[in-house]
């Protein structure tokens, strides 16, 4: 029991303010959902992608990218990242992504 106290210390004194602070409502079960999202896409680009994407099926990111970007120049911005930065570290020593293939 001592040993599981020392694992569950710091979740165990935060139960306890929550109890002392709100009482037993205050230890009901919390979403752990983010409050806010500040890079979230605006729903009009979200529909604008949805739209443009079903009118045109074959077409890649980059096209509807260019698409979006004149239609909602504002809206599409966090969209753009460096390739780099969107397939994490490369070279050498980068990580491998999977099993190693059999010959």
């Amino acid at each position: 029991l001592r040993a599981l106290w020392h694992r569950l210390r710091k979740s165990g004194y935060k139960w306890i303010e929550r109890y002392e602070r709100e009482g037993p409502a205050g230890l009901a079960e919390r979403s752990r959902r983010p409050q806010m999202c500040p890079t979230q896409t605006p729903e009009g680009v979200v529909q604008a992608l949805i739209g443009a994407r079903e009118r045109h099926p074959s077409w890649g990111a980059k096209k509807l990218l260019a698409l979006l970007s004149r239609r909602h120049p504002d809206g599409v911005d966090h969209l753009r990242r460096p390739r780099s930065a969107r397939l994490g570290p490369q070279g050498p020593d980068a990580p491998s992504r999977g099993a190693p293939r059999q010959a």
